[in-house]
């Protein structure tokens, strides 16, 4: 054989081994490569999969923090009460001799002059007004010299101009109203549940005659809510300490009697026929006379009724003991819920009323939710949207046992969305 045919076939056949050769280890090469893109398809995939469950974790988050803020706007409101010393922040004798009518009158008058104060320093808003005037009926009747019947006419005619103006007795000393509009008498604490609640724009404070009341008052000013507190003149000169405190000031010597009552003077006849008030007399004689009969007639408190919502005179509390839906009787939805408040007014069937913490509003619009959009169930399309307080969506959710039933409320074809 040629021996150049001979290598030729040598060369041949290593060239022809090491192409084989090349080609297993490409072989290999390409299946390694094929595994670790299938590894690195699989990896892509489960984070795809985490980053997914990641950005509906930070959606859900997002949604919860918009209706957290939407509850904290919602509940911030503009609710203004006025808590009054009636002892010594006291209504002109002119407005108390009109009885019945004055009480009316002032009432109007006080609302006026306050909501007009509030718009021209604060702007115009839908303000909430609530007034509790406390003042010592005996001592302070006597000591003006109304005739029998007169001042007690006045009250009347001031509660009943609205369900937010209330006028209350609140014993026979003036110490009882001086604890009653701090908190102290009883289990009611005005001021300090009215002026922790987040829906209370301002508290507007009727005892700038009394030094007694500033540390209170200091005390809630170092608590961070200064800026809720108004001070509300009654005598035309501020106790030294209130003035100290240097807070916003609303006078109207329209509505309040200017002077302190000093001195003694002859007082009406109880049986003066024309109703009209006489001169007044000392108030703290009006007092001593009238604590020495207060022994006489000490009555022994009625026990509470333990299965409904108890009212004091002032704001209406929640009974602990039930929940709100078993309050007697439940708190409104529409007045707590909306800005617009309650369309029946005074003859709602619900309490307009309560003093409500952040959680119990939390319960009503949670119970809200539990109901069907009034809209949507008449088919029609809801003019709230979102910010509707009824339910949209069965809280049930897709499988919801009542729908299987046909019995849900909840009838509506997109009322039962998946992933609830």
């Amino acid at each position: 054989m040629d021996p150049s045919a001979d290598a030729f076939k040598a060369q041949f056949e290593a060239g022809v081994a090491q192409l084989k050769l090349n080609l297993n280890g490409f072989s290999d090469l390409y299946a390694a490569s094929t595994e670790r893109i299938r590894q690195l398809e699989e990896e892509l995939e489960l984070r795809k999969h985490a980053f997914d469950g990641l950005k509906s974790k930070c959606t859900q988050l997002e949604v919860e923090q918009n209706k957290h803020q939407a509850f904290k706007d919602s509940v911030k409101g503009f609710r203004v009460v006025a808590l009054i010393d009636g002892d010594g922040a006291i209504f002109t004798d002119d407005l108390i001799g009109q009885g019945r009518a004055g009480g009316a009158a002032a009432a109007h008058k006080l609302s006026k002059f306050l909501l007009d104060s509030l718009n021209g320093k604060y702007g115009h808003y839908a303000y909430q007004l609530w007034v509790y005037v406390f003042y010592n009926k005996r001592g302070l009747a006597n000591a003006l010299g109304f005739v029998d019947g007169c001042f007690d006419e006045f009250v009347v005619g001031f509660n009943q101009a609205t369900r937010r103006f209330i006028m209350a007795d609140v014993g026979d000393g003036k110490e009882a109203a001086d604890a009653k509009i701090k908190g102290r008498h009883n289990f009611l604490s005005h001021l300090e549940d009215n002026i922790v609640l987040p829906q209370t724009f301002k508290i507007i404070f009727g005892g700038c005659h009394d030094n007694g009341y500033a540390s209170d008052l200091r005390s809630h000013i170092t608590a961070g809510f200064g800026d809720k507190l108004i001070l509300l003149k009654g005598y035309a000169q501020t106790a030294r300490e209130i003035a100290g405190l240097d807070l916003p000031r609303l006078e109207n010597p329209d509505l309040f009697r200017a002077y302190k009552i000093t001195g003694t003077r002859s007082r009406a006849s109880s049986n003066s026929a024309d109703g009209k008030c006489g001169d007044s007399q000392s108030y703290s004689d009006a007092l001593q006379r009238q604590q020495a009969s207060r022994e006489k007639s000490i009555r022994a408190p009625s026990p509470p009724n333990p299965t409904s919502s108890y009212q004091g005179t002032g704001a209406r509390h929640v009974n602990p003991a039930l929940p709100l839906s078993k309050q007697s009787p439940a708190p409104c939805n529409h007045f707590y819920l909306t800005n617009a408040g309650c369309s029946y007014g005074a003859t709602c069937n619900y309490g307009h009323d309560y003093l409500l913490k952040p959680e119990h509003l939390e319960e009503i619009r949670a119970n809200a939710k539990q109901g069907v959009c009034p809209a949507l169930a008449k088919g029609e399309q809801c003019l709230w949207g979102d910010e509707c307080i009824y339910g949209h969506v069965c809280p049930n959710g897709p499988d919801c046992r009542y729908r299987r039933a046909g019995k849900c409320r909840f009838k509506g074809g997109d009322m039962h969305p998946a992933g609830l």
